[in-house]
């Protein structure tokens, strides 16, 4: 796996649009998770990226998944559920956030989970001349694996949930 850092002075824009241009960089279609901050857009892929932007290395996923380590952690969910009755999404009610990203977080192969979060809002962006919106939640905090399998399949494959190729679900672990 491949861990890249790119400053978001080289790549900007709404989620979708930084989407679209991190898909640009791979020489084929690649499967990539990547995470947005202040300071750096985080992208996890199988492969590097072909054009030289940012900072990549190597990483051995297999260090990260030990059982009884514990990690500091970030990521970012979409906090929405589908209401059926009216056939579309809603956010997540404030009140019942927490208990939400603890339901979410449970199932991922980790314990001892102590976290905070921050509801970032509604994010509008334009996806083929329709806009959509997502209620993002920014999560930062610590954990320990008690789970190495489960846990290394979600670094992998990021937190079951929609909105992975908007920047959602990618689990920033650092050593």
């Amino acid at each position: 796996m491949y861990l890249t850092k790119i400053s978001p002075t080289e790549i900007n824009g709404d989620y979708y649009i930084i989407h679209q241009k991190l898909r640009n960089l791979f020489e084929k279609p690649e499967k990539f998770l990547f995470q947005t901050n202040n300071n750096n857009i985080t992208v996890l892929s199988n492969i590097p990226p072909n054009k030289k932007i940012g900072t990549s290395k190597h990483i051995n996923i297999d260090e990260y998944c030990i059982k009884d380590d514990q990690h500091i952690f970030s990521t970012r969910l979409n906090s929405c559920f589908r209401d059926n009755k009216i056939k579309k999404y809603k956010p997540i009610p404030i009140d019942e956030l927490k208990y939400w990203i603890q339901l979410k977080l449970n199932n991922i192969g980790i314990s001892e989970l102590n976290f905070h979060y921050q509801f970032e809002g509604n994010k509008n962006f334009i996806k083929k001349e329709q806009t959509m919106s997502l209620y993002t939640v920014f999560i930062n905090g610590y954990f320990t694996i008690y789970d190495p399998a489960r846990f290394k399949e979600i670094l992998i494959n990021g937190i079951p949930g929609k909105y992975k190729h908007l920047g959602c679900g990618f689990l920033n672990v650092f050593i």
